[in-house]
């Protein structure tokens, strides 16, 4: 599956039960202490926008700085990332929970 700005979201990291879906997402090659933004877009829209909770997985010696999840609607989300070191693309692990 696809989204908007064109990463890649494997439909075997996407679970989708009773208003909780998870995913990994893909940034973009990064410039060293500039934001990053990347469109998520969830594989089913929520009734309502959850809340989403983010675990990133960079390579621990090019440190990422804390992710970030902003503008959360019910189709999906902002991923805002960074790094200290290192320019590389990472994954970061998403939890979207409907409460």
């Amino acid at each position: 599956m696809t989204h908007a700005a064109g990463k890649v979201i494997r439909a075997s990291d996407i679970l989708d039960i009773r208003g909780i879906q998870t995913g990994t997402a893909t940034t973009g090659t990064h410039v060293v202490n500039t934001t990053l933004t990347t469109a998520v877009t969830f594989p089913v829209a929520f009734a309502a926008a959850p809340i989403v909770m983010l675990t990133g997985k960079a390579d621990p010696v090019n440190l990422s700085y804390p992710e970030e999840a902003q503008n959360i609607t019910t189709t999906g989300f902002d991923l805002k990332t960074a790094r200290a070191v290192g320019t590389a693309a990472f994954d970061v692990m998403w939890l979207a929970i409907l409460i």
